[in-house]
């Protein structure tokens, strides 16, 4: 196959698409240099993608603003031009299909798809669906969902995870994991982080706490986004090890082993690894877009594996409650790692790729 990814911004759109070129891969369908990512010039796909040895190819877009201002003035031509190389660009490849996991490179590589009639494909991890996947799903000639009824037509196949989280046995590599991010491999340690980017709410919420977690023995490993990183580094060198802070972190899945609770948002991929990792959680919803977060963190809480917190409700007195309330029930805490595991989709990325046969 000869295929094209479009997904970019965040790390809950790139590594789905990374996990399908992977996958393709491993099953002998295409090589690498048959593989090609579509992205912007701003998100992180410019650090990852590249990283993982496959192409890509930026165009400069963002997203439709919704204010009156310069940039939705001038988003017209922007977009125009980012569909005319595109079109320029896969006219040269000719790929099998265009598939696009959402992000502002989407709409773009869909349209420049549907002029060369080349089949377009939509992969959908929220509960709740963007506009671009919603618009282009009447033109899909595939559509992959992750949580039921999301797009009309869907396939309800997963979010694909990297395949060392997919297949992880935390007990197993929890001591490796630990001494990975030099922290010590007894007592509970929580993992906390935001999404790629970071959340200053539970960043603050989680530095206000620090001292309260670390004098009752709990270690920290916290993942605060590049950008927030000078802020917060400087804190953790108060707590000897106990307490490390992270920009951000290329090896997940030792993180998911070294964990035994995590404190996160619940964006569609990290729901995905959780339940994959079985590892327990307390969410706490990114309040700003659709409202996709709640809606994404809604089965692990029904199945039992994970709390909810709502953002406005992440303060230093409450966290702590809970946090508390978790880790004083071992067994609880087990089972709600069982739980996570019982509702995982580790084989999205293989099922995926089966039907993605079908396109071809």
């Amino acid at each position: 196959m000869r295929v094209v990814l479009a997904g970019g911004g965040t790390a809950g759109h790139i590594e789905p698409a990374l996990a399908i070129a992977a996958e393709l891969e491993r099953q002998q369908l295409a090589t690498t240099s048959d593989i090609h990512f579509i992205g912007g010039f701003r998100g992180l796909e410019g650090r990852i993608v590249p990283a993982r040895g496959y192409q890509l190819h930026q165009i400069n877009v963002i997203g439709l603003p919704r204010k009156l201002n310069f940039q939705l003035i001038s988003y017209p031509w922007q977009f125009i031009t980012a569909v005319f190389k595109l079109c320029i660009l896969f006219n040269k490849i000719k790929p099998n299909f265009v598939m696009g996991f959402g992000g502002y490179v989407a709409a773009p590589s869909y349209a420049a798809a549907k002029l060369l009639r080349i089949p377009i494909v939509i992969h959908e991890s929220n509960a709740r669906p963007g506009v671009t996947n919603q618009r282009a799903a009447k033109h899909a000639a595939l559509v992959i969902e992750s949580f039921p009824n999301s797009l009309p037509n869907g396939k309800l196949l997963g979010t694909p995870i990297r395949h060392e989280i997919a297949v992880l046995d935390r007990s197993a590599h929890k001591q490796t994991a630990r001494s990975y991010f030099s922290m010590p491999t007894n007592g509970t340690l929580i993992l906390v982080f935001g999404g790629s980017q970071g959340a200053e709410r539970i960043n603050q919420t989680i530095s206000d706490l620090a001292p309260k977690l670390t004098s009752q023995g709990i270690h920290v490993l916290h993942i605060v986004g590049d950008l927030n990183l000078s802020k917060y580094q400087g804190h953790a060198t108060e707590f000897a090890g106990k307490y490390v802070v992270l920009g951000y972190c290329d090896r997940m899945d030792l993180a998911y082993a070294a964990a035994d609770l995590a404190i996160t948002r619940s964006g569609a991929l990290t729901v995905a690894e959780l339940a994959c990792a079985g590892l327990p959680a307390i969410l706490v919803p990114y309040p700003v877009g659709n409202g996709e977060q709640e809606f994404n963190a809604a089965e692990l809480v029904a199945a039992g594996a994970a709390a909810l917190l709502r953002n406005q409700d992440c303060t230093e007195s409450k966290l702590s409650l809970l946090i508390d309330s978790l880790l004083a029930d071992q067994s609880k805490l087990e089972q709600m790692g069982r739980n996570a595991k019982s509702i995982g989709r580790p084989t999205a990325a293989a099922d995926i790729v089966a039907a993605l046969r079908s396109v071809c």
